[in-house]
Protein backbone atom coordinates (compact mmCIF):
# COMPACT_ATOMS: atom_id res chain seq x y z
CA UNK A 1 0.00 0.00 0.00
CA UNK A 2 3.02 2.17 1.05
CA UNK A 3 4.37 1.76 -2.64
CA UNK A 4 1.09 2.64 -4.34
CA UNK A 5 0.80 5.99 -2.55
CA UNK A 6 4.27 6.89 -3.10
CA UNK A 7 3.68 6.18 -6.67
CA UNK A 8 0.20 7.70 -7.54
CA UNK A 9 -0.35 9.76 -4.35
CA UNK A 10 1.07 12.77 -6.84
CA UNK A 11 -1.39 11.76 -9.55
CA UNK A 12 -4.36 11.54 -7.77
CA UNK A 13 -3.80 15.32 -6.11
CA UNK A 14 -3.71 16.30 -10.08
CA UNK A 15 -6.21 14.40 -10.98
CA UNK A 16 -8.57 15.57 -8.21
CA UNK A 17 -7.73 18.96 -9.71
CA UNK A 18 -8.50 18.15 -12.93
CA UNK A 19 -12.00 16.39 -12.34
CA UNK A 20 -12.74 20.06 -10.02
CA UNK A 21 -12.85 21.60 -13.35
CA UNK A 22 -15.79 19.97 -14.70
CA UNK A 23 -18.95 21.15 -15.84
CA UNK A 24 -21.94 21.88 -13.21
CA UNK A 25 -25.68 21.22 -14.20
CA UNK A 26 -25.72 24.92 -14.76
CA UNK A 27 -22.77 25.27 -17.08
CA UNK A 28 -24.50 22.67 -19.26
CA UNK A 29 -28.05 24.15 -18.87
CA UNK A 30 -26.15 27.61 -19.57
CA UNK A 31 -24.77 25.72 -22.84
CA UNK A 32 -28.18 24.68 -23.64
CA UNK A 33 -29.45 27.60 -23.81
CA UNK A 34 -26.99 28.93 -26.63
CA UNK A 35 -27.70 29.72 -30.24
CA UNK A 36 -24.62 28.37 -31.95
CA UNK A 37 -21.21 26.63 -31.69
CA UNK A 38 -19.36 29.83 -31.66
CA UNK A 39 -21.14 30.73 -28.65
CA UNK A 40 -20.30 27.50 -27.18
CA UNK A 41 -16.75 28.19 -27.84
CA UNK A 42 -16.85 31.13 -26.36
CA UNK A 43 -18.25 29.50 -22.83
CA UNK A 44 -16.39 26.74 -22.90
CA UNK A 45 -13.11 28.65 -23.56
CA UNK A 46 -13.71 30.74 -20.45
CA UNK A 47 -15.34 28.91 -17.66
CA UNK A 48 -14.72 25.01 -18.31
CA UNK A 49 -11.89 22.33 -17.82
CA UNK A 50 -12.01 22.09 -22.00
CA UNK A 51 -10.42 25.00 -22.68
CA UNK A 52 -7.52 23.76 -23.57
CA UNK A 53 -9.26 22.06 -27.00
CA UNK A 54 -11.48 24.87 -27.41
CA UNK A 55 -8.34 27.88 -27.29
CA UNK A 56 -6.49 25.77 -30.01
CA UNK A 57 -9.68 26.19 -32.40
CA UNK A 58 -9.64 29.71 -32.13
CA UNK A 59 -6.57 29.67 -34.68
CA UNK A 60 -9.23 27.83 -37.26
CA UNK A 61 -12.08 30.65 -36.52
CA UNK A 62 -9.46 33.98 -36.05
CA UNK A 63 -8.71 32.36 -39.71
CA UNK A 64 -11.92 32.31 -40.94
CA UNK A 65 -11.91 28.27 -41.04
CA UNK A 66 -15.41 26.37 -40.11
CA UNK A 67 -15.61 25.02 -36.84
CA UNK A 68 -18.97 22.79 -36.49
CA UNK A 69 -19.67 20.16 -34.06
CA UNK A 70 -17.56 17.39 -35.66
CA UNK A 71 -14.27 19.90 -35.03
CA UNK A 72 -15.78 20.48 -31.68
CA UNK A 73 -15.56 16.95 -30.66
CA UNK A 74 -12.60 16.14 -32.13
CA UNK A 75 -10.78 18.42 -30.53
CA UNK A 76 -12.68 17.35 -27.35
CA UNK A 77 -11.45 13.94 -28.02
CA UNK A 78 -7.76 15.62 -28.74
CA UNK A 79 -7.69 16.83 -25.10
CA UNK A 80 -8.92 13.59 -23.61
CA UNK A 81 -6.08 11.78 -24.75
CA UNK A 82 -3.83 14.73 -24.10
CA UNK A 83 -4.62 14.25 -20.18
CA UNK A 84 -4.23 10.48 -21.04
CA UNK A 85 -0.76 10.78 -22.43
CA UNK A 86 0.18 13.67 -20.09
CA UNK A 87 -1.15 10.74 -17.08
CA UNK A 88 0.24 7.73 -18.48
CA UNK A 89 4.14 9.45 -16.96
CA UNK A 90 3.19 8.64 -13.47
CA UNK A 91 2.45 4.93 -14.32
CA UNK A 92 4.62 1.99 -13.18
CA UNK A 93 6.22 -0.23 -16.87
CA UNK A 94 3.52 -3.28 -14.75
CA UNK A 95 0.87 -1.20 -14.86
CA UNK A 96 0.58 -0.33 -18.53
CA UNK A 97 -1.48 -2.91 -19.92
CA UNK A 98 -4.24 -2.17 -18.02
CA UNK A 99 -4.26 1.22 -18.43
CA UNK A 100 -4.44 0.64 -22.56
CA UNK A 101 -7.78 -0.42 -22.36
CA UNK A 102 -8.92 2.87 -23.16
CA UNK A 103 -6.75 1.78 -26.27
CA UNK A 104 -8.86 -1.32 -27.08
CA UNK A 105 -11.88 0.73 -26.77
CA UNK A 106 -11.06 3.34 -28.97
CA UNK A 107 -10.20 0.12 -31.64
CA UNK A 108 -13.59 -1.09 -30.52
CA UNK A 109 -15.80 1.80 -31.76
CA UNK A 110 -13.81 2.44 -34.84
CA UNK A 111 -14.55 -0.97 -35.87
CA UNK A 112 -18.33 -0.10 -35.32
CA UNK A 113 -18.38 3.23 -37.37
CA UNK A 114 -17.05 1.34 -40.07
CA UNK A 115 -19.52 -1.44 -39.53
CA UNK A 116 -22.22 1.20 -40.16
CA UNK A 117 -20.12 3.42 -42.60
CA UNK A 118 -20.30 -0.31 -44.65
CA UNK A 119 -24.38 -1.12 -43.62
CA UNK A 120 -24.93 2.38 -45.31
CA UNK A 121 -22.91 1.70 -48.67
CA UNK A 122 -21.11 5.09 -48.17
CA UNK A 123 -17.72 5.93 -48.01
CA UNK A 124 -15.59 8.42 -45.96
CA UNK A 125 -14.72 11.39 -47.69
CA UNK A 126 -11.15 12.06 -47.01
CA UNK A 127 -10.03 11.44 -43.54
CA UNK A 128 -12.37 10.65 -40.93
CA UNK A 129 -12.44 12.77 -37.68
CA UNK A 130 -9.11 11.50 -35.33
CA UNK A 131 -9.12 9.64 -32.39
CA UNK A 132 -5.61 9.79 -31.38
CA UNK A 133 -5.91 7.02 -28.50
CA UNK A 134 -5.19 4.73 -32.06
CA UNK A 135 -1.92 5.87 -31.85
CA UNK A 136 -1.05 3.05 -29.57
CA UNK A 137 -3.30 0.65 -31.70
CA UNK A 138 -2.54 -2.24 -33.53
CA UNK A 139 -5.58 -1.43 -35.90
CA UNK A 140 -4.63 -0.49 -39.45
CA UNK A 141 -6.19 2.75 -39.28
CA UNK A 142 -5.81 3.24 -43.27
CA UNK A 143 -6.55 -0.34 -44.16
CA UNK A 144 -9.87 0.41 -42.03
CA UNK A 145 -11.08 3.54 -43.88
CA UNK A 146 -10.35 2.73 -47.16
CA UNK A 147 -11.76 -1.37 -46.91
CA UNK A 148 -14.77 -1.48 -48.69
CA UNK A 149 -15.90 -4.73 -47.28
CA UNK A 150 -16.47 -7.27 -44.63
CA UNK A 151 -12.95 -8.90 -45.71
CA UNK A 152 -11.08 -5.56 -45.70
CA UNK A 153 -12.22 -4.76 -41.92
CA UNK A 154 -10.96 -8.14 -40.66
CA UNK A 155 -7.43 -7.29 -42.35
CA UNK A 156 -7.44 -4.23 -40.92
CA UNK A 157 -8.21 -5.60 -37.44
CA UNK A 158 -6.12 -8.73 -37.47
CA UNK A 159 -3.73 -7.77 -35.55
CA UNK A 160 -6.15 -6.70 -32.24
CA UNK A 161 -7.68 -8.81 -29.80
CA UNK A 162 -10.96 -8.47 -31.47
CA UNK A 163 -9.79 -10.18 -35.20
CA UNK A 164 -11.31 -13.89 -33.80
CA UNK A 165 -14.30 -12.49 -33.22
CA UNK A 166 -14.92 -11.00 -36.33
CA UNK A 167 -13.66 -14.27 -38.30
CA UNK A 168 -16.10 -15.66 -36.26
CA UNK A 169 -18.81 -13.49 -37.38
CA UNK A 170 -17.77 -13.87 -41.24
CA UNK A 171 -20.96 -14.55 -43.15
CA UNK A 172 -20.85 -17.62 -45.62
CA UNK A 173 -21.82 -15.41 -48.92
CA UNK A 174 -20.07 -13.28 -50.16
CA UNK A 175 -20.21 -9.49 -50.08
CA UNK A 176 -22.30 -9.62 -47.41
CA UNK A 177 -22.20 -8.27 -43.71
CA UNK A 178 -23.01 -9.87 -40.40
CA UNK A 179 -26.01 -7.78 -38.39
CA UNK A 180 -24.62 -5.06 -36.36
CA UNK A 181 -25.68 -6.11 -32.92
CA UNK A 182 -24.20 -9.53 -33.08
CA UNK A 183 -21.00 -7.84 -34.01
CA UNK A 184 -21.69 -4.57 -31.54
CA UNK A 185 -22.41 -7.45 -28.41
CA UNK A 186 -19.77 -10.20 -29.38
CA UNK A 187 -16.86 -6.80 -29.34
CA UNK A 188 -18.36 -5.94 -26.05
CA UNK A 189 -17.54 -9.54 -24.77
CA UNK A 190 -14.31 -9.71 -26.19
CA UNK A 191 -13.57 -6.47 -24.35
CA UNK A 192 -14.75 -7.27 -21.19
CA UNK A 193 -13.17 -10.42 -21.22
CA UNK A 194 -10.14 -8.74 -22.13
CA UNK A 195 -9.97 -6.94 -19.13
CA UNK A 196 -10.88 -9.78 -16.53
CA UNK A 197 -7.55 -11.52 -18.27
CA UNK A 198 -5.56 -8.06 -17.67
CA UNK A 199 -6.97 -7.96 -13.66
CA UNK A 200 -6.77 -11.81 -13.35
CA UNK A 201 -2.75 -11.13 -14.15
CA UNK A 202 -2.13 -8.34 -12.30
CA UNK A 203 0.67 -9.14 -9.52
CA UNK A 204 -0.71 -6.91 -6.71
CA UNK A 205 -3.05 -8.63 -4.73
CA UNK A 206 -5.06 -5.73 -2.84
CA UNK A 207 -5.35 -3.88 -5.82
CA UNK A 208 -6.45 -7.02 -8.18
CA UNK A 209 -9.04 -7.76 -5.75
CA UNK A 210 -10.20 -4.29 -6.09
CA UNK A 211 -9.93 -4.17 -9.92
CA UNK A 212 -12.09 -7.73 -9.77
CA UNK A 213 -14.92 -6.25 -8.12
CA UNK A 214 -15.68 -2.59 -9.46
CA UNK A 215 -15.11 -4.62 -12.77
CA UNK A 216 -17.77 -7.57 -12.10
CA UNK A 217 -19.82 -5.23 -10.57
CA UNK A 218 -20.34 -3.24 -14.55
CA UNK A 219 -20.37 -6.60 -15.88
CA UNK A 220 -22.83 -7.74 -14.07
CA UNK A 221 -24.72 -4.49 -14.52
CA UNK A 222 -24.61 -4.68 -18.19
CA UNK A 223 -25.57 -8.19 -17.96
CA UNK A 224 -28.94 -7.50 -16.39
CA UNK A 225 -30.03 -4.81 -18.40
CA UNK A 226 -29.31 -6.58 -21.73
CA UNK A 227 -31.94 -9.19 -19.54
CA UNK A 228 -34.15 -6.85 -18.93
CA UNK A 229 -34.35 -5.27 -22.13
CA UNK A 230 -34.83 -8.46 -23.91
CA UNK A 231 -37.40 -9.55 -21.80
CA UNK A 232 -39.47 -6.26 -21.96
CA UNK A 233 -39.13 -5.56 -25.58
CA UNK A 234 -39.17 -8.97 -27.15
CA UNK A 235 -40.46 -11.38 -24.83
CA UNK A 236 -40.46 -13.80 -27.53
CA UNK A 237 -37.29 -14.37 -27.97
CA UNK A 238 -35.18 -17.48 -27.50
CA UNK A 239 -32.80 -18.11 -24.93
CA UNK A 240 -30.05 -18.42 -27.44
CA UNK A 241 -30.64 -14.82 -28.28
CA UNK A 242 -29.67 -14.11 -24.22
CA UNK A 243 -26.80 -16.27 -24.12
CA UNK A 244 -24.90 -15.40 -26.95
CA UNK A 245 -25.02 -11.44 -25.87
CA UNK A 246 -24.10 -12.20 -22.08
CA UNK A 247 -20.56 -11.29 -20.81
CA UNK A 248 -18.55 -13.70 -18.57
CA UNK A 249 -18.58 -12.20 -15.10
CA UNK A 250 -16.63 -12.22 -11.89
CA UNK A 251 -19.07 -10.04 -10.29
CA UNK A 252 -21.34 -11.07 -7.10
CA UNK A 253 -24.65 -12.56 -10.14
CA UNK A 254 -23.27 -15.74 -10.52
CA UNK A 255 -24.08 -17.84 -13.58
CA UNK A 256 -26.84 -20.11 -12.33
CA UNK A 257 -28.22 -16.71 -11.32
CA UNK A 258 -28.33 -15.35 -14.82
CA UNK A 259 -29.55 -18.71 -16.27
CA UNK A 260 -32.85 -18.60 -14.04
CA UNK A 261 -33.51 -15.06 -15.17
CA UNK A 262 -33.08 -15.76 -18.51
CA UNK A 263 -35.32 -19.02 -18.46
CA UNK A 264 -37.89 -16.75 -16.40
CA UNK A 265 -41.52 -16.39 -18.79
CA UNK A 266 -41.46 -12.47 -18.43
CA UNK A 267 -40.02 -9.16 -17.23
CA UNK A 268 -42.05 -9.35 -13.93
CA UNK A 269 -40.19 -12.79 -13.17
CA UNK A 270 -37.35 -11.55 -14.10
CA UNK A 271 -37.47 -8.67 -11.62
CA UNK A 272 -39.25 -11.16 -9.07
CA UNK A 273 -35.74 -12.90 -9.63
CA UNK A 274 -33.50 -9.96 -8.67
CA UNK A 275 -35.01 -9.41 -5.27
CA UNK A 276 -32.80 -12.21 -4.36
CA UNK A 277 -29.83 -11.21 -5.70
CA UNK A 278 -26.91 -8.74 -4.13
CA UNK A 279 -28.69 -6.09 -6.41
CA UNK A 280 -31.84 -6.44 -5.14
CA UNK A 281 -32.41 -2.91 -3.84
CA UNK A 282 -31.21 -0.84 -7.34
CA UNK A 283 -34.29 -3.26 -9.15
CA UNK A 284 -37.19 -1.94 -7.44
CA UNK A 285 -38.86 -0.47 -10.43
CA UNK A 286 -40.41 -2.08 -13.14
CA UNK A 287 -39.89 0.61 -15.97
CA UNK A 288 -36.93 -0.37 -18.05
CA UNK A 289 -35.96 3.28 -18.81
CA UNK A 290 -36.08 3.97 -15.29
CA UNK A 291 -33.94 0.87 -14.56
CA UNK A 292 -31.85 1.47 -17.47
CA UNK A 293 -31.38 4.98 -15.71
CA UNK A 294 -30.65 3.78 -12.26
CA UNK A 295 -27.67 1.40 -14.07
CA UNK A 296 -25.99 4.29 -15.52
CA UNK A 297 -26.09 6.59 -12.38
CA UNK A 298 -24.83 3.63 -10.16
CA UNK A 299 -22.27 3.09 -12.51
CA UNK A 300 -21.48 7.20 -12.55
CA UNK A 301 -21.01 6.87 -8.58
CA UNK A 302 -18.93 3.54 -8.09
CA UNK A 303 -16.40 5.50 -10.19
CA UNK A 304 -16.20 8.35 -8.34
CA UNK A 305 -16.09 6.68 -5.12
CA UNK A 306 -12.99 5.22 -6.31
CA UNK A 307 -11.89 8.49 -7.67
CA UNK A 308 -12.34 10.41 -4.53
CA UNK A 309 -12.30 7.97 -1.90
CA UNK A 310 -9.99 5.19 -2.76
CA UNK A 311 -6.75 4.99 -1.67
CA UNK A 312 -4.24 6.46 -4.90
CA UNK A 313 -3.59 3.38 -7.07
CA UNK A 314 -3.49 2.87 -11.04
CA UNK A 315 -7.51 2.25 -10.17
CA UNK A 316 -7.75 6.14 -9.41
CA UNK A 317 -6.64 6.67 -13.07
CA UNK A 318 -9.40 4.23 -14.81
CA UNK A 319 -12.08 5.93 -12.74
CA UNK A 320 -10.96 9.21 -13.85
CA UNK A 321 -10.67 8.42 -17.90
CA UNK A 322 -14.28 6.71 -17.24
CA UNK A 323 -15.72 9.86 -15.24
CA UNK A 324 -14.01 12.44 -18.11
CA UNK A 325 -15.36 10.18 -20.87
CA UNK A 326 -18.94 10.47 -19.27
CA UNK A 327 -18.45 14.20 -19.11
CA UNK A 328 -17.47 13.75 -23.12
CA UNK A 329 -20.73 12.37 -23.51
CA UNK A 330 -22.65 14.51 -22.26
CA UNK A 331 -21.29 17.69 -23.10
CA UNK A 332 -21.69 16.57 -26.76
CA UNK A 333 -25.28 15.24 -26.38
CA UNK A 334 -26.09 18.97 -25.02
CA UNK A 335 -24.10 20.76 -28.02
CA UNK A 336 -26.01 18.35 -30.55
CA UNK A 337 -29.45 19.59 -28.27
CA UNK A 338 -27.86 23.20 -29.67
CA UNK A 339 -27.26 22.43 -33.36
CA UNK A 340 -30.24 20.29 -34.02
CA UNK A 341 -32.67 22.19 -32.05
CA UNK A 342 -33.70 19.12 -29.71
CA UNK A 343 -34.15 18.32 -26.05
CA UNK A 344 -30.75 17.03 -24.54
CA UNK A 345 -30.88 14.15 -21.77
CA UNK A 346 -32.02 16.31 -18.56
CA UNK A 347 -30.73 12.91 -16.78
CA UNK A 348 -27.39 12.73 -18.23
CA UNK A 349 -26.93 16.31 -16.94
CA UNK A 350 -27.97 15.98 -13.78
CA UNK A 351 -25.82 13.07 -12.97
CA UNK A 352 -22.78 14.72 -14.76
CA UNK A 353 -22.82 18.21 -13.07
CA UNK A 354 -23.59 16.80 -9.95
Amino acid sequence: MMSGLMQYGAVQTKIRAMFGRRLRTEDYEHIAALRSEEEILDYLRQRSGWSEAVSELSTVTASGGFVGRIELETALRGQLYAEYASLMHYVGQKDIPILRVPVRNAERQAILNTMRRLKSGGYYKGKPPENKFLVHSKLSTDELEQCKDYDGLIAAARDTIFAEALRHLRPQAEETLPEYAAVDSLLQITLESYQQRLIGAYGKKTMRALLRKSHGMQVDFLNIIHILRLKRYYPQAPSELYMMALIPSNGPLRGEQLRQMVAAPDLEATLALLQDSPYRKYFAQTDVGELEEEVRRMLYLLFRRHLVSDEPSVHTLLAYFQEKEFELQTLINVIESVKYGVAYDAAMVKLAGM
